[in-house]
């Protein structure tokens, strides 16, 4: 499924983030996995490039603070602030880690060697839904960079952009001189912009959002062949759930460090923000700048409706194969799949000390439209 499905747009999104030097790994085509930068220079560029985008994202966290903006000013800047800072969460690793090629890794491993035997399940609704998201995703890395170009040089002061930092920012005599001063910070930003989006969104979209759908296939994998009643293929299954359990735990230790945080903390945030302004600014920010907004809220809104709600199901699902595996084991009076059925745990996607359930999505989406709703009668009390 990985190798077959996923694994093409990596290889393409990868080629495009050596060409911007934003990502550590490249893929391999003779041995099939990502591997390390060998170019020092690539190297010092991806470094320089996790320390700028910290930087970026504290001159606008201070602009809005401290710059010279109006409140509306800094409710419709906030948006660019937390996506940039989402992103620039997720695709940290000025250590050089190998974190992220490692559980790819695992993934490929696991479709080669454990999964290789066991049935294929036909595309699922929830495997065709991860691929339309990725291919949306493959759009909206360069769309929302190009068009926060087209809406900086329209509208040159958007906050919280570096030159709204300027008092007076709108009252700027326009000469040749100053022309090409913003044209050069304008073409930074979109620089800026690129190398964050595609960086941040290559461990989004290929770890997070495909292991999910890949650790839901094992599982309802595991749950056609429960319905194949014997002794063997009950010990076969409890041991295939325990290679489960293991991919879990390496799929959460990896997340639980940015990734998670990052979506479960700012993505609802970005979805507020997004559909804030949409709502409220959609007759002042001119267009073709405007349609960034659209952009971070279809895909902020379906992470938080589709790709959580996929995430919930994985420990629902889990726990329906324990139950039917102990139904198995009631029937069968088998003395060592009950043994063995103690051992394993429900398997959940972890944040912090609680987990994504049933009631995840339905709580995030309450949160979001309750204080949009709020963003929207505060603006207009401003």
């Amino acid at each position: 499924m990985y190798r077959s499905e996923f694994l093409p747009f990596l290889q393409f999104h990868l080629r495009i983030c050596k060409i911007l030097k934003c990502v550590y790994f490249e893929f391999d085509p003779k041995s099939g996995r990502l591997v390390k930068c060998k170019s020092h220079r690539h190297v010092r560029m991806f470094k320089r490039q996790c320390l700028l985008s910290v930087l970026y994202c504290s001159l606008f966290g201070l602009n809005l603070c401290f710059g010279p903006l109006t409140n509306l000013e800094k409710l419709q800047g906030f948006v660019f602030f937390i996506v940039y800072l989402t992103a620039s969460i997720i695709r940290w690793n000025y250590k050089l880690g190998s974190a992220q090629s490692q559980i790819i890794h695992i993934f490929l491993d696991y479709e080669a060697e454990i999964m290789l035997d066991l049935p294929h399940l036909p595309p699922s609704l929830e495997r065709k839904a991860v691929r339309l998201f990725i291919q949306f995703g493959e759009v909206a890395s360069p769309m929302v960079p190009i068009l926060v170009f087209l809406l900086l040089r329209v509208m040159p002061c958007t906050p919280p952009f570096l030159l709204s930092m300027l008092p007076g920012c709108q009252n700027v005599e326009t000469t040749l001189l100053r022309y090409l001063g913003r044209l050069a910070v304008h073409i930074f930003e979109a620089w800026m912009c690129f190398h964050i989006m595609y960086s941040g969104s290559a461990w989004l979209l290929f770890i997070f959002c495909v292991g999910i759908i890949f650790v839901l296939n094992f599982l309802q994998t595991l749950e056609r062949l429960v319905k194949i009643q014997s002794d063997l293929h009950g010990l076969l299954i409890i041991q295939l759930y325990r290679y489960a359990q293991i991919l879990d735990k390496s799929f959460n230790s990896f997340l639980s460090e940015q990734i998670i945080p990052a979506i479960m903390f700012c993505n609802p945030v970005i979805e507020i923000f997004s559909l804030f302004v949409c709502i409220s600014y959609v007759n002042e920010v001119p267009m073709p700048g405007f349609l960034v907004f659209p952009f971070l809220l279809v895909a902020s809104g379906v992470i938080n409706i589709v790709i959580i709600t996929l995430a919930s199901r994985i420990y629902g699902l889990s726990r329906h194969l324990l139950t039917s595996l102990e139904r198995m084991t009631l029937l069968k009076r088998s003395k060592l799949m009950r043994r063995k059925l103690k051992a394993c745990n429900k398997l959940k996607i972890e944040f912090g000390s609680n987990f994504i359930d049933n009631g995840t999505p339905v709580v995030l989406q309450n949160f979001c439209i309750n204080q949009t709703l709020s963003l929207i009668l505060l603006k207009d009390k401003l």
